[in-house]
């Protein structure tokens, strides 16, 4: 970081972000990591004797679960959330949704969170980008496509997401979509402005924060991103104190960032090193998951099913079958459904994510895989939260979005412990092997 527009006073963070996810959290941290921008996950909100431990950092994140709360959970838990993330003394707040949008009025409301962020945050209208191509998701005169088994559909069209267990999106229009969810006054600015002369953009951007408190950014094109990010960080003012969207908000930062000269080229960070074996976890029941562990099962890993249905008893003959195929230096993905007509009722799909964190805990006290795998971002934080995580960093990457991390954590049998954490629709087929062999 070479200029005035970027630069940190003494320690400074450019950013702090709350993921309403822990998969998307770890995305956002992959995007800012490879664009040369240290970055820490917490598990929970930091101390600033948690940050003073390393003093490169420049950017934190709090994996979160938001997307599965309830209206009257989020109204107990994120004014927390942003009053913690405020007095970190970050340039900007990030509150990170997922790129699909995934919400409804009553569970992971986007809209209520965005009520929240503007009282406790700023009173100003609040930037919202949820497009980002390097993940196949764009934006297009406020509508939503998504890229799926190499198609791009629009969100209501998309093979999956409207038959979503939790939270099904049947609205491609983000901004209808929003409306069920706040009352809050909503504009956008669509590709054809972003198209157009910078002064007429910059004009049409100020009267959309005078008249709007949220405004929602087209994304179609990567040259669209710079443009956005200008806008986002070199407002009258400073930048904005808080956005809202998926990684695409560090995406255009950063690409304004690299344009105006701020930042020289990608950043250094650990190649991974390939994995005799590994333990993956499975709690997603998208399509994308079960073709990876028909991929993996065909690459010699043992499939072993924890029944949704199953208690302590299934739990502990799972983790059994699991080491003894660890304990002979083989892979085991243990998993509870393949493909989505297997996803379990939305009430039990919480149990099946403890479970499933209860089997790597039963792992871990006989045999520590070299690395694991975690599917589902529900059972990702369960995951990691059973295991004690207290942070992670980025190591490398493997697919968008989904990146290959390390794990700091007070138990010695966790601290160190390379993990990949996957949203369901995330990776090609042979992301789980990628993930093993440490390369995309």
């Amino acid at each position: 970081m070479t200029h005035d527009g970027i630069a940190t006073d003494g320690r400074q963070l450019l950013l702090a972000y709350y993921g309403d996810d822990f998969t998307g959290s770890t995305d956002v941290m992959e995007v800012m990591e490879l664009a040369g921008i240290p970055t820490e996950l917490y598990l929970d909100l930091p101390t600033p004797t948690d940050i003073a431990r390393d003093p490169t950092l420049r950017a934190i994140g709090v994996a979160g679960a938001s997307r599965t709360w309830s209206v009257e959970q989020m109204d107990r838990e994120l004014p927390r959330v942003f009053a913690g993330l405020t007095g970190l003394g970050a340039r900007t707040v990030h509150y990170k949704v997922c790129s699909t949008f995934d919400s409804s009025p009553s569970v992971g409301s986007i809209g209520r969170a965005l009520e929240i962020a503007r009282s406790s945050v700023t009173s100003a209208g609040v930037p919202m980008v949820i497009g980002s191509p390097d993940l196949g998701r764009y934006c297009l005169f406020g509508e939503l496509y998504a890229r799926a088994a190499g198609r791009v559909h629009r969100l209501d069209r998309h093979p999956t997401l409207p038959d979503h267990p939790i939270t099904p999106m049947r609205e491609a229009d983000l901004l209808r979509h929003l409306r069920h969810q706040t009352d809050l006054p909503t504009t956008s600015i669509d590709v054809l402005a972003l198209d157009g002369p910078w002064d007429a953009l910059e004009a049409r951007y100020q009267a959309a924060l005078r008249d709007a408190a949220v405004i929602l950014f087209d994304v179609l094109r990567a040259e669209h991103l710079p443009r956005i990010g200008r806008l986002m960080w070199a407002a009258p003012g400073g930048p904005s104190p808080c956005l809202v969207g998926s990684s695409g908000i560090e995406s255009a930062l950063i690409a304004h960032w690299r344009e105006q000269g701020w930042l020289r080229g990608p950043g250094p960070h650990a190649v991974a090193n390939e994995a005799a074996f590994q333990l993956v976890l499975s709690g997603s029941c998208s399509e994308a998951t079960r073709t990876q562990l028909d991929h993996a099962a065909a690459a010699g890993y043992t499939l072993i099913r924890l029944p949704s249905d199953g208690g302590v008893q299934a739990v502990a003959q799972v983790a059994d079958d699991a080491l003894a195929v660890l304990e002979r230096g083989r892979s085991a993905a243990v998993f509870t459904a393949l493909g989505p007509t297997e996803c379990v009722d939305p009430t039990v799909s919480a149990q099946v994510g403890e479970r499933l964190a209860d089997v790597a805990a039963a792992v871990l006290t006989r045999v520590r895989p070299p690395r694991f795998v975690v599917t589902g971002g529900d059972t990702s934080g369960r995951v990691a939260t059973r295991l004690g995580i207290d942070a992670l960093r980025f190591v490398a990457s493997i697919a968008p979005g989904a990146p290959l991390c390390r794990a700091r954590a007070r138990d010695q049998r966790i601290d160190g412990l390379e993990i990949a954490l996957k949203g369901g629709q995330v990776g090609g087929p042979a992301y789980l092997e990628q993930v093993r062999r440490g390369r995309p």
